[in-house]
């Protein structure tokens, strides 16, 4: 999650790290509308 040199954008270690993003992106996503959910203003 922090953009330093251990993850660059072409990293040859990390072949899916788009996807691991967009995978976290869509967990905190589905947490805050669950969270919505439960607790609706």
């Amino acid at each position: 999650m922090r953009p330093g040199p251990d993850s660059p954008p072409a990293s040859p270690r990390k072949p899916h790290g788009k996807q691991a993003c967009i995978i976290s992106l869509r967990l905190s996503y589905s947490l805050r509308t669950r969270r919505v959910r439960l607790f609706p203003k």
